[in-house]
């Protein structure tokens, strides 16, 4: 069964909210905040979801890093 790793940042905890759930129901995986991503994740994983906060229509400045 394909992995997913979920990638995502959160300011005020709606999004890792709705991360955490999404993990239910995307069978095997994990997720993570860009600063604990780990360079063996790209072998490990089969599938990655970026997400992230909008603000003033610009995506948070540490996804898109």
């Amino acid at each position: 069964m394909a992995r997913t790793l979920v990638v995502y940042e959160s300011k005020y905890g709606s999004t890792e909210a709705a991360v955490k759930k999404m993990a239910l129901v995307l069978g095997p995986g994990w997720y993570c905040r860009p600063s604990e991503f780990k360079p063996e994740y790209k072998d490990t994983f089969d599938f990655f979801i970026i997400g992230g906060p909008v603000y003033n229509e610009m995506v948070d400045s540490r996804i898109m890093d």
